[in-house]
């Protein structure tokens, strides 16, 4: 309903008008403008009221919509804070992962963590393209690398999505070059990082950072475990950004020649903007190729030295801190071993010691995303960018509060500032914008609030049964299941099974266990 519409969860603000039952105008404020992707500030999606904050009422007098906070028992308020934590983050009913009214082609009907079921929604009306969700219930769930192939085998799974480790994509190409499985791939919006916790003084230092990153052999980390389907990234941005296809000469920069060639002016113009174009460059960003020298250097410059146990050790604020960190990483997940292998001893041999913890994904987001205190000093795991690329979102400064939107608490004004310039561009100054995201990049990588390990080709494989699953014309998975059908094997009558069939050859005839 139009009474749905009463907010949005975007960053920017906006307000809503209506006009009728049916339709609605949104105006953008000033202090938004300008915006590099600007239109895509007129995307809303309808969020229910009456579960998100119920006995809030959406109100309308003309000068743009706005929420009533009915009084509570003793005239207390009802639209607050608590009121949000309780109906977005219940872990039994909370709308982020129980939503119970919704406007997509699906409705979730249950999720334990781990397993999310599925059904269709009756009340979609369709995609802009007209397509109409056509299979009935979908089960979302979390699977290992050494056991996802074996199981599209055996039919426990009919799609496996955004397959990465190089093992697990080599036994599915081996199993789909017989026949019986389709593969997909496509090039990844994002990376994999470890994440650092600012908040902690073991970590809090640009050195310390810089030295972890020059104790991990990431070509060897990334070869291990993507092979030649991924690359090591030194910034904020995954290859299948338009953006990094630009700088790596894979996307044609959008400058087109003059139509009189023989214009000597036209031509200059046209030639100095080639040129700058050909400046853009990722050259200038630190590769942290493995070095432990430097690394000790960095740490030994920054105060920390060796204590009786050979790990490093610094009076920070009248407390001794030691440089025995802890980082938790997603169980089961094989890059562990590559860690392992490439980045521990590295880090003992510089005076570092780290342990690895095995966590769920839902316990992993809870520290990333500080739903709880958290103490660890690292977190390995990833991210895909939305198509709208806005860094400012992830990077804000803390403003005082107990919780931001910024996944590592860092204190660098510098790399918000650079992500709020990038986005506050014109809409089709594009060489300016693509200037803008490389000093972003640069100052990230000089900061580190991550270190950027690899972006990568995904992979996903599913049985032959499953069609029209587009997911390389797509943005997910979830948009290219929408149109997609399962097809049913034909039950054949037991009394058949045997019958024999004329092969229309005069060679003879053979049964259906013969095919």
């Amino acid at each position: 309903s139009a009474a749905s519409v009463a907010g949005s969860f975007l960053p920017y603000h906006w307000f809503t008008v209506y006009d009728g039952d049916n339709t609605f105008s949104v105006t953008i404020s000033n202090e938004y403008l300008p915006f590099f992707y600007e239109m895509g500030l007129l995307s809303c999606n309808p969020y229910p009221i009456s579960v998100i904050a119920p006995g809030v009422s959406v109100l309308d007098d003309g000068e743009g919509v706005y929420l009533e906070n009915s009084a509570g028992p003793g005239g207390a308020p009802v639209y607050t804070a608590e009121l949000l934590n309780r109906t977005l983050n219940d872990p039994l009913t909370g709308y982020r992962t129980h939503p119970s009214v919704v406007s997509g082609p699906y409705m979730l009907t249950s999720f334990d963590g781990t397993t999310a079921e599925f059904i269709r929604n009756p009340y979609f009306k369709g995609t802009a393209e007209g397509e109409m969700p056509l299979i009935e219930t979908i089960t979302y769930t979390l699977c290992d690398n050494d056991t996802m192939i074996a199981k599209l085998e055996n039919g426990e799974f009919d799609l496996l999505n955004k397959v990465t480790n190089v093992s697990t994509i080599s036994e599915g190409i081996d199993y789909m070059a017989g026949g019986e499985a389709g593969m997909s791939n496509y090039p990844r919006i994002g990376l994999s990082y470890i994440s650092f916790a600012w908040e902690r003084p073991t970590v809090s230092s640009r050195n310390v950072r810089q030295a972890i990153a020059y104790c991990m052999d990431r070509n060897a980390v990334v070869a291990d475990y993507t092979g030649n389907f991924g690359i090591r990234v030194d910034g904020y941005y995954g290859v299948g950004q338009w953006m990094y296809g630009v700088v790596n000469g894979t996307v044609a920069p959008p400058v087109d020649p003059p139509e009189n060639q023989f214009d000597p002016v036209a031509m200059a113009e046209y030639e100095r903007e080639l040129e700058a174009w050909q400046e853009l460059s990722l050259e200038n960003l630190t590769d942290y190729e493995l070095d432990p020298d430097r690394a000790r250097a960095l740490l030994e410059s920054d105060g920390w030295t060796l204590n009786a146990d050979g790990v490093r050790e610094k009076w920070i604020n009248g407390e001794r801190v030691t440089l025995d960190l802890s980082m938790l990483i997603p169980e089961g997940n094989r890059i562990a071993d590559a860690f392992e292998e490439y980045l521990i001893p590295n880090l003992e041999q510089v005076g570092i010691r780290l342990t690895m913890k095995e966590a769920s994904m839902p316990d992993i987001l809870k520290e990333a995303y500080k739903v709880e205190s958290r103490d660890v000093d690292m977190i390995y795991f990833a991210s895909n960018f939305e198509m709208i690329f806005d860094p400012s979102v992830f990077f804000i400064l803390n403003n005082g509060l107990d919780e931001n939107w910024s996944l590592t608490n860092h204190t660098d004004r510098t790399v918000y500032d650079l992500a709020v310039d990038m986005r506050k561009t014109e809409p089709g100054e594009v060489l300016e914008y693509m200037q803008k995201w490389v000093a972003f990049q640069e100052q990230f990588n000089s900061v580190l609030p991550m270190i950027p390990i690899y972006s990568n080709v995904y992979f996903d494989f599913y049985t032959n049964l499953l069609n029209d699953y587009e997911i390389s014309e797509r943005s997910t998975w979830g948009e290219a299941i929408i149109g997609a059908t399962k097809a049913s094997i034909p039950e054949i009558p037991e009394e058949e099974i045997t019958d024999e069939i004329d092969t229309g050859d005069g060679s003879g005839t053979m049964t259906i266990e013969d095919f």
